[in-house]
């Protein structure tokens, strides 16, 4: 039997509309055996949702959704497997955020 995976979701910590805990339990329900919480430029959800799946029986693989400015457009590039303690990921996001933000209060 083939197993049902998910490795692209989104929590309501990026632009998805659901905490992690309720798309662990909809996960349950769809019998998805394995996701990933790929949130943009961020991994608030991850320790949560690695404990909540383990808890259910789902396998989780930690992840991001980074947006890349490419000249061709704007590219994004998911990681999987990331360490979301690591110090660098983490100074990485939060310079990302403060340049959205400043990138924010330009438009306005």
């Amino acid at each position: 039997m083939d197993k049902k995976i998910d490795l692209h979701v989104h929590t309501n910590k990026s632009d998805g509309i659901f905490s992690e805990k309720k798309i662990i339990d909809l996960a349950v329900k769809e019998k998805i055996e394995i996701i990933s919480i790929t949130d943009h430029d961020n991994v608030d959800a991850v320790e949560t949702s690695r404990i909540y799946a383990g808890e259910a029986g789902i396998k989780l693989i930690s992840g991001i959704e980074f947006s890349i400015d490419h000249p061709n457009g704007e590219l994004h590039l998911l990681g999987y497997g990331i360490d979301h303690y690591d110090q660098h990921i983490l100074d990485t996001i939060n310079e990302l955020s403060l340049a959205r933000e400043m990138r924010a209060r330009e438009i306005v």
